[in-house]
């Protein structure tokens, strides 16, 4: 039986910020921990998603990013989801969050006390490890 094809891909991007082997997360309403980002839509790429989503819920803008990684996960029968991630290497002004951050550690993200998604503890976390990023 073939495989069947995806009919619908959701974009997703998100930043990485480190300071000192840490990195910046934010936690949402219901409890879950994860790097800040956002969905891709419309005619943005998906560093302009990511700076309006700086813009609005840090008060930053970044000025250079590189490319890190790239996952794909199933998310329904018929959709993909595939998120960017993006280090951000320099950015302006202070960080003002209208969210709740944590900055996070290693140590913390293996610890398991942080409740992050699943595409994060079985793919965006291990490759940062392996990346010696955190």
């Amino acid at each position: 039986m073939p495989l069947m094809k995806p009919n619908k891909r959701i974009f997703k991007v998100y930043g990485v910020i480190v300071d000192n082997k840490k990195i910046l997360m934010v936690k949402a309403p219901n409890g879950v921990t994860m790097l800040p980002g956002t969905d891709v839509s419309g005619d943005d790429t998906t560093e302009q998603a990511l700076q309006k989503y700086m813009r609005a819920k840090l008060g930053i803008d970044f000025s250079r990013t590189l490319k890190i990684g790239q996952y794909e996960q199933d998310v329904f029968e018929d959709t993909v989801m595939s998120t960017y991630l993006l280090l951000i290497n320099e950015y302006s002004g202070k960080i003002t969050p209208k969210v709740e951050i944590v900055w996070a550690d290693k140590k913390m993200l293996e610890s398991g006390k942080l409740k992050t998604p699943m595409i994060f503890n079985n793919q965006i976390l291990p490759d940062l490890f392996r990346k010696n990023i955190i």
